[in-house]
């Protein structure tokens, strides 16, 4: 036999996928924005500290901290819809 595949499509179509897809591109865009963002600097009002339960700050490598603090940020963006 031949093989086959199921492709799933959204409702509403092409136009409502590409429409999601650059509304995730720009929350992706805004919560590298903020990860990069350094804790003790002037960041405009924003700061990311990463702290553990206790309240104490963790200091981490620049690269590590970016990562983690992306994951974080994209997780609640992704929670909260």
């Amino acid at each position: 036999g031949a093989a086959c595949m199921l492709v799933a499509r959204p409702a509403g179509g092409a136009a409502a996928q590409e429409a999601r897809m650059a509304k995730l591109r720009e929350i992706e865009r805004a919560a590298s924005l903020l990860a990069e963002r350094d804790s003790g600097g002037a960041g405009g009002g924003y700061e990311l500290e990463i702290s553990n339960q206790d309240g104490s700050k963790i200091e981490l490598p620049a690269a590590d901290r970016k990562a983690f603090s992306l994951g974080a940020l994209l997780h609640a963006k992704a929670t909260a819809h």
